[in-house]
């Protein structure tokens, strides 16, 4: 059995909400290939995932990224997750820890922090600020990139990008954007040109909302907001603003 085959049973596994359901028994198709893609190491390294609004992205990244943690890196080596702020980074620790505790074959393999995860076999994932300058001189093995298409303008933002994208291939690390999408003039549109054309990226899109939100609810917020906004939260469909 592969690394890829043993990360992925341990994800289908894991227990991702209250009910007890096992992360397995409520993925949707779009879930699994992104999850097999982003656990094949043999594959491409470099992955853009595209969603809507609520389409469990940080939910999903936060059990593929346990899976990564416990079956894929080995003592000593780094993993790292990056958004605009530490606190908006801190959700993918905040993901981690419940599925930690609900999960009873995990027992005590994992030690989640206010900030960081660690495993019984010396692997650590931190999470970290888009405008953290410690970036630079790290090699991470695994790094997920939340909401890049939201992050700011600011030279330090674009830097973090910079820093951690360089870095990936030391280690020949893999790396993964969640995001939705945003404003075509933001600089992170750029990236997703690339990554389109580029042979080595896996790029993964889903246009519309999560099959499991309320019709209701979208059809008021549909109402509510600009079309523009609408067609970036729950579309994930590049657009400027009205004014």
């Amino acid at each position: 059995m592969t690394s890829a085959d043993r990360a992925m049973r341990l994800l289908q596994a894991l227990v991702v909400d209250d009910a007890g359901r096992r992360w397995g028994e409520r993925a949707t198709d779009v879930q699994r290939q992104d999850a097999e893609a982003l656990l094949d190491r043999d594959g491409p390294r470099r992955h853009w995932i595209g969603r809507s609004r609520g389409y469990s992205k940080t939910d999903d990244l936060a059990a593929v990224t346990v899976a990564v943690l416990l079956e894929q890196l080995q003592t000593g080596h780094e993993a790292i997750g990056i958004a605009s702020d530490r606190d908006q980074a801190r959700l993918l620790i905040d993901h981690i820890r419940p599925i930690a505790a609900r999960t009873p074959e995990l027992g005590g393999a994992l030690v989640v922090g206010a900030y960081d995860v660690r495993t019984s076999g010396g692997v650590r994932f931190e999470c970290l600020a888009a405008d953290a300058a410690s970036a630079w001189g790290r090699s991470p093995y695994w790094t997920v990139v939340d909401e890049l298409a939201q992050w700011s303008e600011t030279p330090n933002a674009m830097a973090m990008w910079e820093a951690i994208s360089t870095a990936a291939p030391k280690v020949r690390g893999r790396v993964a954007i969640i995001t939705t999408a945003g404003d075509p003039s933001h600089w992170s549109r750029g990236i997703y040109e690339h990554a389109v054309e580029d042979a080595l990226w896996r790029v993964s899109e889903v246009h519309g909302p999560a099959p499991w939100l309320d019709r209701e609810e979208l059809a008021s917020e549909r109402r509510r907001l600009p079309d523009s906004a609408w067609q970036r939260f729950f579309e994930n469909r590049w657009c400027a603003t009205e004014d």
